[in-house]
């Protein structure tokens, strides 16, 4: 999910290598290689994080609303259904002319997916409602 329709990538752009518009914005920040430290940390930031943490709740609400007997299986499906539905947000944006199709964008949206369900499913791990009684009680 493009986060900045008219920010730092043209129009119409397609990239389709993983981590490949980061390069410039992590050499920038380790080797201190570039004018704008400021512009390549605020990329990582909306790019990678904001795509991250926009997809949590999300991987969460899915392992619940899909929670199987099974905690892997839950996490499974939560993961691939945040993955199709980036996928669709991402294939949706080809025909919009001012968005820009990433695949990075799939992947942080998948790992935010992940660590939602990942969440759900260590909330219901034995002895977890030990630790939230425990939080609630005082």
């Amino acid at each position: 999910m493009t986060l900045r329709p008219d920010g730092y990538f043209n129009p119409k752009q397609v990239n389709w290598i993983p981590l490949g518009e980061h390069g410039w914005a992590l050499a920038c920040l380790i080797q201190n290689s570039c004018v704008s430290q400021r512009r390549a940390l605020w990329f990582l930031l909306i790019d990678v994080i904001g795509n991250v943490i926009v997809f949590i709740p999300l991987g969460f609400g899915l392992a619940g609303a899909l929670h199987q007997t099974n905690l892997r299986q839950t996490f499974r499906l939560a993961m691939w259904s945040g993955f199709g539905l980036s996928l669709l947000i991402e294939l949706s944006q080809l025909a919009i002319p001012s968005r820009t199709t990433d695949v990075d964008d799939l992947i942080f949206n998948t790992l935010g997916a992940a660590i939602g369900a990942l969440g759900f499913a260590l909330l219901l791990r034995p002895g977890a409602s030990k630790l939230t009684k425990a939080a609630g009680d005082s």
